[in-house]
């Protein structure tokens, strides 16, 4: 798993899934919803969907990210702690 802060709250992500040839568009880390998926732009530009994630200890669903975060996309911060 792995740790972040987004909006000041903390977000750990429990299941993640590389997504093989998908490079973001944004110009740094990204956390943002599209097609029903939450998906992170990871620094190097690769796309993981966070198919588990919970925030400040509860599970956050997709379609409950922008009214949990605020509206997206919602930068991630660059340092990102690796629980694995």
């Amino acid at each position: 798993g792995a740790l972040t802060t987004v909006a000041g709250k903390t977000l750990r992500v429990l299941k993640s899934l590389r997504q093989p040839g998908r490079h973001g568009n944004f110009p740094a880390p990204t956390l943002f919803v599209q097609g029903g998926n939450c998906l992170a732009q990871c620094a190097d530009g690769s796309v993981l969907c966070l198919v588990d994630i919970e925030l400040d200890g509860r599970r956050l669903y997709p379609k409950d990210i922008e009214a949990a975060l605020g509206p997206g996309p919602l930068p991630l911060l660059s340092r990102t702690l690796s629980l694995t």
